[in-house]
């Protein structure tokens, strides 16, 4: 008699760094040590094996992941590096770029921690917690537009100021041509005709010696895989700390000339308009509790009038401006659109990058159910399906890096780590416990502090305007 060993499958990991200085082969070595840390943290392993002298030159590593109760499979790491041949912006460019954009990501990040949250706000809890956990979403996100004025005052004094100090100029010099320059590169389309064409064809190339193909990008990277995947459509996906939200939202401006002259004069406005409102509310509070005598009708009456005249006047501004930007603004045809994969985001609570998932409309609450940390993705018996779904899974905050980090800190953390193991499995299924999100406490705490001081703060900076205009 003869035996025959079976022989497992292999997935091709696509690996496409995001924004910043990277060397060529870094983030396929990051995914590689992840998928380690994640496989022992399941009780597995991950054994290095040797690269053939013929493979590609984008093929960097090769092992072997073995998880207890999963087929194990062989596992090629591809280098996605984008980062050569591109153009440098020029400093100045990028810097009144980004003060152009400004009111723009910061009004988009708040609005992308208020649609995660509002939609994770039914996650095991009644009626009165999920009303609870919106209202708090909206509040949070309340203050962060509030506060978009007293930023953007802060970045237009002090950017152009630390770039005429040499010292300084020099850091500052490094984070907007480096750093930002590379997120002006992706909105100015300059990547369209090298970097995505470059990155299907790696994407065709790994395909061709593996079972599957997983794309896995960081940051920009991933909202670049998402661009790829819309062409090549890979197998499975995973976006780690997608800035699909905020890249989206500058694309569009990029295609809409005219928004950033109907928002700005908003935005340079509701300081005038917040500190008129609170100033005249509170003589209006103050006049009425001076004694009974006081007529609603008499002067109370009158300045509390004036004060709802105000908010009358900002809301309908405010609700003018939205409806010339909807009118005005030019969408990119892939914005919005979702690969016709198997798609993990894997997101922070506390990395302001990820804020704000795109679920597309056609992928059903269900559906989303299905990709829940316990169920796995409710595959058919295949274990494969052409029809795009989208699962998110939130990762715990790093034990030992500052919160600010957490964008740059995905890689070495097992629960990252295991979805990527997962999205490479022959029938992926999860192999650590899901992460539930929860805003941690401190961050409940002190987002109301934060939120009352920077409304003053962007009261004074309205009383100063009044001051001016007399």
């Amino acid at each position: 008699m003869s035996s025959t060993t079976p022989q497992i499958s292999t997935t091709a990991y696509v690996c496409v760094h995001g924004i910043g200085v990277h060397d060529s082969g870094d983030l396929a070595e990051q995914t590689r040590d992840a998928v380690r840390r994640g496989a022992e943290a399941a009780g597995g392993s991950l054994t290095d094996l040797p690269v053939d002298s013929a493979a590609p030159a984008e093929l960097t590593h090769r092992a072997r992941v073995e998880v207890p109760g999963h087929e194990p499979y062989l596992a090629e790491f591809h280098d996605g590096w984008w980062d050569s041949g591109l153009r440098t912006p020029r400093f100045w460019v990028v810097l009144l770029w980004l003060l152009e954009i400004a009111p723009f990501a910061l009004i988009s990040g708040a609005g992308g921690w208020c649609g995660d949250r509002w939609r994770e706000a039914a996650d095991g809890v009644g009626a009165v917690g999920r009303a609870g956990r919106r209202l708090a979403a909206l509040l949070t996100s309340a203050a962060m537009l509030a506060a978009v004025p007293l930023v953007v005052l802060v970045l237009l004094i002090g950017l152009p100021l630390a770039g005429l100090v040499p010292p300084w100029r020099r850091g500052l010099h490094h984070v907007l041509v480096e750093v930002v320059g590379d997120v002006w590169l992706y909105r100015s389309a300059a990547l369209d005709d090298t970097v995505l064409p470059r990155l299907r064809r790696l994407v065709e190339a790994a395909a061709a010696r593996a079972d599957r193909v997983t794309l896995v990008g960081h940051s920009q990277g991933a909202e670049l895989s998402r661009r790829v995947a819309l062409r090549t459509a890979p197998e499975r996906c995973v976006w780690v700390g997608s800035g699909e939200h905020q890249l989206s939202t500058l694309r569009v401006v990029a295609a809409s000339a005219w928004l950033p002259l109907v928002v700005w004069p908003f935005v340079l406005a509701w300081p005038a308009f917040l500190h008129l409102a609170l100033t005249r509310g509170l003589d209006a509070v103050a006049e009425a509790g001076r004694g009974p005598g006081v007529s609603v009708h008499g002067a109370g009456g009158v300045l509390l009038s004036g004060a709802a005249v105000v908010v009358l006047a900002a809301v309908l501004y405010g609700a003018l401006t939205a409806a010339v930007v909807r009118w005005l603004r030019r969408r990119p045809d892939d914005v919005g659109q979702v690969p016709q994969s198997r798609i993990w985001h894997v997101k922070s609570l506390l990395d302001p990058i990820s804020w704000g998932t795109v679920f597309p409309t056609r992928i059903q609450a269900e559906d989303r159910e299905q990709c829940s940390p316990d169920s796995g993705l409710g595959e058919g018996d295949d274990g494969d399906t052409r029809r795009g779904q989208v699962c998110v899974r939130y990762v715990p905050p790093h034990p030992e890096g500052p919160w600010w980090a957490e964008h740059v800190t995905y890689f070495s953390r097992p629960a990252t780590g295991a979805v990527i193991l997962e999205a490479g499995l022959a029938r992926p299924e999860p192999v650590l416990p899901g992460t539930v999100a929860r805003v941690p406490p401190w961050l409940v705490t002190a987002a109301p502090v934060a939120g009352a001081g920077l409304l003053w703060m962007t009261h004074l900076l309205g009383e100063w305007q009044i001051q001016l205009l007399r």
